[in-house]
């Protein structure tokens, strides 16, 4: 990481150069270590951008925000290079309001590669839908500017803190709302590379909502749930295994008995006849039956793993979204009741039911 006093050398040069923001500049300050391009909150496998942070993209773009399993969502700056507008928004290169699921969705600010506001309304499908300024307004800009000694990038009206923006000091970055110059509302404080707090902000003091720490033991233990679940479904497949073959070696003894004995004069050949039919369709009833068994089991085994992944996310050791979890009991009840209507008894967990 930079020093501070090296970063604030190169912001304040921005700050007197001909462009406001540059966000190839901006980028080398925030992630000057080319292995690194994400400092902020992940879902529980580590990897997927998940809650709010700061992203590096395409080499020099940067977005600070919300994310959603990995896509922009919530509020957030996106801040393109320059020479590089942002897609479907005409000059525009800085970015500032609401995505839904990776697109520009909502009320949103676009501001042009000097800082000034050229477009301020809705947004539909990752396209501003109403008019453009007739002129650019330079009352409110995104800019660099120093207040209270940190360093701040992000909206300003009359050059003063408002509205979102990132806070640099010698702890790290502070990604937050901001009024008059006063941080307020939910915010994240980043110490990179990995370290990160959620607090609320509120006159001056940070209330704490959820620390890197926990998260890294919340992440732990769904690892070693990953793995118990895993030995449940190796240990429910060998019983299976051990079920099906006990069910195979007694319908191989009913249908060749090896203690019974015939004598060939017992029967005529009238009587033999019938009796082979009649040993035909009782071996037929059981292939039939052992294949019902075998699905019986089978479904078993799948009510259990969708029991399981169910436990895992009501105890929120595993991310699932409602539509998943609705997904899972339905299929569980399917299940059920498709074996109930033959008369079969079925597990009936009360995770089917919640």
């Amino acid at each position: 990481m930079l020093n501070i006093m090296i970063k604030y050398f190169i912001l304040i040069t921005l700050l007197y150069s001909s462009f406001c923001v540059h966000s190839q500049n901006i980028a080398d300050v925030f992630f000057p270590e080319n292995d690194i391009s994400y400092y902020g909150q992940t879902g529980t496998n580590g990897k997927e951008y998940n809650g709010m942070g700061i992203l590096k993209f395409n080499k020099s773009g940067i977005y600070a925000g919300d994310f959603s399993r990995g896509k922009f969502h919530g509020k957030g700056i996106q801040i393109n290079p320059t020479d590089q507008p942002i897609k479907n928004c005409y000059d525009g290169c800085i970015y500032v309001g609401k995505w839904f699921r990776g697109k520009k969705e909502g009320y949103g600010i676009l501001y042009n590669n000097i800082g000034e506001l050229i477009y301020k309304g809705e947004f539909s499908n990752d396209k501003p839908i109403e008019q453009f300024l007739s002129a650019p307004d330079s009352i409110q800009r995104f800019s660099i500017t120093e207040i209270n000694g940190e360093l701040f990038v992000g909206e300003t009206i009359n050059n003063i803190p408002n509205g979102i923006g990132i806070f640099l000091d010698d702890t790290g970055y502070t990604l937050c709302n901001v009024k008059n110059g006063s941080k307020y509302g939910v915010g994240i404080l980043i110490i990179p590379p990995k370290n990160w707090g959620v607090f609320n902000i509120e006159d001056g003091l940070y209330y704490p909502i959820a620390f890197s720490h926990e998260q890294d033991a919340r992440r732990e233990k769904f690892k070693i749930n990953q793995e118990k679940e895993r030995m449940e479904l190796i240990n429910t497949f060998a019983n299976l295994l051990v079920e099906g073959s006990q069910i195979i070696s007694e319908m191989h003894e009913t249908i060749n008995p090896s203690s019974a004995s015939y004598s060939e004069d017992t029967y005529n050949s009238s009587s033999s006849n019938s009796g082979s039919s009649k040993n035909n369709k009782q071996q037929k009833n059981e292939k039939n039956s052992l294949s019902d068994q075998s699905n019986y089991n089978s479904d078993k085994a799948t009510y259990s793993r969708y029991d399981s992944m169910l436990s895992a996310a009501f105890a929120g050791n595993r991310e699932a979204s409602d539509s998943e979890i609705k997904n899972w009991q339905s299929k569980m009840k399917k299940l059920r009741k498709k074996w109930e209507a033959k008369g079969k008894d079925f597990p009936h967990s009360s995770n089917e039911d919640k």
